[in-house]
């Protein structure tokens, strides 16, 4: 006797060891297994686990799913997709007796749910996409589940599995973990944020990231006083022609959490190196049309020398670390600066 007419259905006494008789019965109903309450049928097979001393099996399952269709553990939710996960997942489901139906093919979500059972010691984990990775992707961003001990690269190799079309870019993306770049084996942890980071095309703010118009004024005032006997001031401004074509239009994007940060560490330095120096650097995001401002730096200190050293590392620094990035319009395309996608 079987029970459950959905993709997948318990026999009493399978493969899987499981219990005979009434109690077998009982826990086998499609009013525990399939009903509204939609108690996971994998759920069932972890809670045998414990019940039937199945633990043996859970190594040999997590080296059989390791070498499986689902990558380095990743767990996708809705955004799983691969012809190899119905085979995986019924691969799975059979060591815990519990056998594909005919009728149609395991659910995505269902197999996914398998990867969970075997790994146990899953954590959650936000992958962020910007300027091109969010094109290529076709969202901001996603949670998914990886193995504890799982790296950046890891994630980074995560989202290229799910989303074929960031692999080509994927040797050009910086990482970042918890708004801060670190290096491919940077360890992650249950609820980290992983950036995948494009080239930055310069801009940043220590202070200011908004899509209004830009006010040199402003970041003067932010950063004058009585014991500043210099102010120099940079200003970067969109303009109508790069790399010998026509420029119609700048589309400026920001990560502006980690931006903000990356502005303090610049001013910090700036102030280490130069006693008495403050830095103030305001960028705009959105679309900007030629002679429009796009970034203003300004740096005060006590003797000039210092203002026009300071600001001059704020900018190239800016330009280097800042998660901000412009996309140039042309009349005839348009490409991500630093990127030429």
């Amino acid at each position: 006797m079987r029970y459950g007419s959905g993709p997948f259905w318990l026999e009493p006494g399978g493969s899987g060891g499981l219990l005979g008789g009434d109690v077998a019965e009982n826990f086998a109903s499609p009013d525990h297994l399939f009903g509204g309450t939609r108690l996971c049928a994998l759920r069932a097979a972890q809670l045998l686990d414990d019940a039937l001393g199945l633990e043996g099996r859970v190594p040999q399952e997590r080296e059989n799913l390791g070498g499986g269709g689902l990558g380095p553990g990743l767990r996708h939710g809705a955004h799983s997709r691969g012809a190899t996960l119905p085979r995986q997942c019924a691969t799975n489901a059979a060591a815990f007796g519990l056998r594909p139906s005919r009728a149609k093919p395991a659910p995505p979500s269902l197999c996914i749910d398998a990867a969970a059972a075997v790994y146990k010691n899953a954590m959650r984990v936000t992958l962020l996409y910007f300027a091109a990775a969010r094109e290529r992707t076709g969202k901001g961003s996603e949670v998914v589940e990886l193995p504890d001990g799982a790296t950046a690269a890891d994630a980074r190799e995560a989202a290229c599995a799910a989303h074929p079309a960031l692999r080509a870019v994927a040797d050009k993306l910086r990482l970042a973990v918890d708004q801060e770049f670190a290096a491919a084996d940077r360890k992650l942890r249950e609820g980290s944020e992983v950036a995948l980071i494009p080239p930055v095309s310069g801009g940043a703010g220590p202070h200011r990231i908004s899509p209004e118009p830009l006010e040199v004024a402003a970041a003067v005032r932010d950063v004058e006083g009585t014991d500043a006997g210099a102010v120099v001031t940079f200003v970067g401004t969109v303009r109508d022609n790069a790399r010998g074509k026509s420029v119609v239009r700048l589309d400026y994007e920001a990560y502006p959490e980690m931006a903000l940060k990356v502005f303090a560490r610049i001013a910090e330095e700036a102030a280490s190196r130069w006693t008495g120096t403050r830095i103030a650097i305001h960028h705009r995001v959105g679309k900007l049309e030629p002679g429009a401002l796009s970034v203003v730096i300004a740096a005060a200190a006590p003797h000039r020398a210092e203002a026009f050293d300071a600001c001059r590392m704020a900018i190239e620094e800016l330009k280097k670390d800042a998660p901000i990035w412009k996309r140039e319009h042309y009349p005839d395309g348009s490409s991500w600066v630093g990127l030429g996608s």
